[in-house]
């Protein structure tokens, strides 16, 4: 019998430190798989610049973002304790692991999207931090190889309600994904059937009611 003893929710979390002006950048921090499995759980803080058609980002990661370690984790200069990051999870998972936070290897992560002169089509080029040496199907012995650093994708917009979006991945993996998207604020019911109509006297039944009544 299959057990799902993996399947859980997916939960994150992003809070904005201050909008983007002329000079400084849109800068967040935020939190990914904060209840989840543990398995794809992981930090960050990120500034974002639009520059013409060019949006850049340049980031610190831990957890899964920051797992190539290219950087010294800043917060382990500060204490001992952000040195090591604990692994696994309480109990089957669905539980924060608050202890994991910022801890463990850092790494330095960034991209850029370019939104071409057709405006359905964006380009995207992403230096990865992670190097999916300690993913879930490389801890199986599943052989996950990371021949660059360097993942390249596009992404085409059907209009307000999808996506479609290619890349490649680790210099030797080609992806192909679909979004799909609405706002339950704009839906509306919609009447499958006409009502039934009310109920009408005819001429002749109102007089019969009327006599009815003396």
């Amino acid at each position: 019998m299959w057990h799902q003893h993996l399947t859980d929710k997916g939960m994150d979390f992003k809070i904005r430190l201050w909008e983007e002006s002329y000079w400084l950048p849109e800068t967040s921090v935020g939190v990914r798989d904060f209840a989840g499995t543990g398995l794809f759980d992981g930090e960050y803080i990120a500034a974002t610049k639009r520059m013409g058609p060019l949006d850049v980002t340049l980031g610190v990661g831990w957890g899964y973002i920051g797992n190539s370690g290219n950087i010294t984790n800043p917060f382990c200069k500060a204490s001992d304790k952000f040195c090591e990051r604990p692994t696994g999870t309480s109990g089957s998972g669905g539980m924060t692991e608050f202890d994991s936070f910022f801890k463990g290897p850092a790494a330095l992560y960034g991209g850029l999207e370019y939104q071409t002169p057709w405006a359905p089509l964006r380009l995207k080029l992403e230096y990865d931090g992670n190097d999916y040496k300690d993913d879930y199907p490389a801890r199986r012995g599943i052989d996950m190889p990371q021949d660059s650093k360097f993942n390249y994708g596009a992404l085409y917009r059907l209009g307000d309600w999808g996506d479609i979006r290619a890349s490649y991945e680790r210099g030797n993996t080609w992806t192909l994904g679909f979004t799909l998207r609405t706002n339950f604020n704009d839906l509306r019911a919609s009447w499958q059937d006409e009502p039934v109509p009310a109920y009408q006297l005819k001429s002749g039944d109102k007089q019969s009611a009327m006599r009815n009544t003396w």
